[in-house]
């Protein structure tokens, strides 16, 4: 700079020079920064409560994240943030721009998006949808624990059916035991159901309880889930029911049971119930249980069944 006075033969040059030169530092250094102020100003507006603010800056954010490295570094840096709504909306700019689903996603991003995108979808059909793709994942974390807590309280009966299956995979007792309470019947049934298979042996009880459920449905289902659960403790309790069930639905089901049970007492107890059913030919789903479980006292009636179901020309096409 003194070099440069030297040759100037004035001070009103000298001032122009050294206005200009700070005057063109200015913009450059404006220059430099404004990208990145750019940049900052669509991360916060990613986080706007407003929708529509956060969809424009969806789109923006995208945009740019092709065209600079620096933008799609900060985007992927953001996703830490403790707000869900900045979160999902820095997700949809990164998979607008194909850049969210790659070898190197943290799998915990993934499944933060997921229940979010559960928790807020618009209808019934697309959350049992998202569900069953977080129950496919077979993963446990908080944000699997999150999704399993908006499905408890979702409205949809479908939705909260779903939710039993996932709380048995993550052996989460607690919720099932809510869900086995619910008051919808294929709640109920689908939560005794998957307790008994996810051998909840802690709801035992919870289970016997429901064999007395109004709801034939869910009683089966809950003697289904201990048939399941413990066979040997509970076959006597299960065997007894059928002996007293007087809903044919329940006892359909409780046939079924038994073929499960396949031991001696299911056995005697399918015997006793073809001996006094008053109903000839018994029901199919009795017959089958005698059948499966090798009840010698049902070998003519399932002979004489098939006797008389070959006298029919339609079965007999049916057969060939």
């Amino acid at each position: 700079m003194t070099i440069i006075m030297k040759f100037l033969p004035n001070r009103p040059m000298r001032i122009v020079l050294l206005t200009s030169l700070l005057t063109l530092g200015t913009m450059g250094a404006l220059m430099m920064f404004y990208p990145h102020w750019v940049d900052q100003q669509l991360l916060d507006k990613l986080g706007s409560d407003d929708s529509m603010v956060r969809g424009q800056a969806v789109i923006e954010a995208a945009r740019r994240a092709k065209n600079r490295e620096s933008m799609k570094h900060k985007l992927l840096e953001s996703l830490d943030t403790e707000s869900d709504k900045q979160f999902f909306s820095i997700v949809s700019a990164l998979n607008t721009a194909g850049m969210f689903r790659t070898s190197v996603t943290n799998p915990l991003h993934i499944d933060r998006a997921l229940a979010i995108e559960f928790a807020t979808a618009p209808d019934p059909n697309t959350q049992t949808w998202l569900l069953a793709q977080i129950i496919n994942k077979r993963h446990n974390n908080r944000y699997i624990h999150q999704a399993l807590k908006s499905a408890v309280a979702n409205k949809d009966v479908a939705v909260r059916a779903g939710a039993a299956l996932l709380a048995a995979m993550l052996k989460d007792d607690a919720v099932l035991g809510k869900l086995l309470d619910d008051e919808d019947p294929a709640v109920r049934a689908a939560a005794a159901l998957d307790a008994g298979l996810a051998g909840r042996s802690a709801l035992g009880a919870t289970l016997v309880e429901r064999l007395s459920d109004t709801d034939a449905t869910a009683a089966g289902s809950a003697a289904t889930g201990l048939a399941y659960l413990n066979p040997a403790e509970y076959s006597p309790r299960l065997c007894a029911l059928l002996a007293e069930a007087k809903d044919d639905e329940l006892r359909e089901r409780l046939c079924h049971v038994m073929t499960i049970l396949n031991n001696d007492d299911a056995r005697e107890a399918v015997g006793k119930l073809l001996k006094s059913t008053p109903k000839h030919p018994p029901s199919p789903m009795l017959l089958l249980a005698a059948g499966k479980l090798g009840v010698q006292a049902a070998a003519d009636e399932i002979n004489n069944v098939l006797t008389e179901a070959t006298k029919s020309h339609k079965i007999n096409r049916h057969l060939l």
